[in-house]
């Protein structure tokens, strides 16, 4: 089982490598998702989230609703290709104190 995570500007050169069996975006809303073709009809789970751990207004904090929708797309994958998995900038996570 392999899953590929990569930030918005790597998505189409590992689709070209990898031919991920499926695809998963996590971006902004209004954020325009990449067009990976006919190919993966079915096969692209958009989710429409800001990258915010805490509710911030006018941002769309991830939900359950999030993840059961990822929980109910991911349920089919065969595992027999990779999983891509990518958000805008690959960076995203809490904010880390220094000491």
């Amino acid at each position: 089982m392999t899953i590929l995570v990569c930030p918005l500007s790597k998505v189409m050169s590992l689709i070209a490598t990898h031919a991920p069996e499926r695809i998963v975006s996590l971006l902004d809303p209004g954020f325009m998702f990449p067009e990976t073709g006919p190919a993966y009809f079915g096969r692209h789970l958009r989710l429409h989230v800001h990258d915010v751990h805490v509710p911030i207004e006018g941002q769309v904090v991830p939900t359950a609703k999030h993840v059961g929708d990822l929980l109910a797309f991911l349920t089919p994958w065969s595992r027999n290709a990779p999983m891509l998995i990518h958000c805008r900038a690959g960076i995203g996570g809490p904010p880390r104190r220094r000491s």
